[in-house]
């Protein structure tokens, strides 16, 4: 499942869930989340199904890490 999020016509956030099951059932979680800065200017954050933070990167406007 995916979410984006427009604000004055410029993607400002994308979310992908992704599903758990467990015994009593299952539940979706962030997999990935981006995060979109003014500059164009990016961060990618991670989670586990525990929404633990397993990593975060930042990339520059032309997709180069930081």
């Amino acid at each position: 499942t995916y979410r984006k999020t427009v604000v004055n016509g410029i993607i400002s956030e994308e979310i992908f869930f992704a599903y758990h099951e467990e015994d009593d059932g299952w539940w979706s979680y962030y997999d990935k989340q981006i995060v979109y800065n003014e500059d164009g200017s990016y961060t990618v954050f991670r989670y586990d199904e525990n929404d633990e933070l397993l990593s975060e990167e930042s990339f520059d406007a032309n997709g180069n890490k930081q």
